[in-house]
C-alpha cells in the first residue's frame, strides 16, 4: 500500500496541468450576443458554416466582422478589432 501512495503522490506531482492553456486577456472572448432567427435561417447558416469548415459560432463571428469592418471604413469611422 505504501508503495501505491508513494508512486501515485509522485506522479501526480510531477504531470502538467491538463486544459486548454490560457489566452492573453486581451483575445479572451467575454462578451456573448445571442440573436433570434427563424428554423429555415438557421438551418441555411449550418450549412454554410459546415461548408466553410467553420462551427456556427466561429461562422457567424467571422461574418459579422466582416460586415461591420466593411460598413464602418466605408463610413470612415475606427475599426476597433484586429481581424
Amino acid at each position: 500500500m505504501y508503495l501505491i501512495k508513494k508512486f501515485f503522490c509522485s506522479t501526480v506531482k510531477t504531470m502538467n496541468k491538463r486544459g486548454r492553456p490560457l489566452q492573453p486577456e486581451h483575445l479572451v472572448k467575454k462578451e456573448i450576443l445571442q440573436v433570434r432567427v427563424l428554423p429555415d435561417v438557421k438551418r441555411d447558416f449550418e450549412k454554410a458554416a459546415k461548408l466553410s469548415g467553420l462551427s456556427l459560432s466561429s461562422w457567424a463571428r467571422s461574418k459579422l466582422i466582416e460586415i461591420s469592418r466593411r460598413d464602418l471604413e466605408s463610413a470612415g469611422q475606427d475599426v476597433n478589432y484586429e481581424p
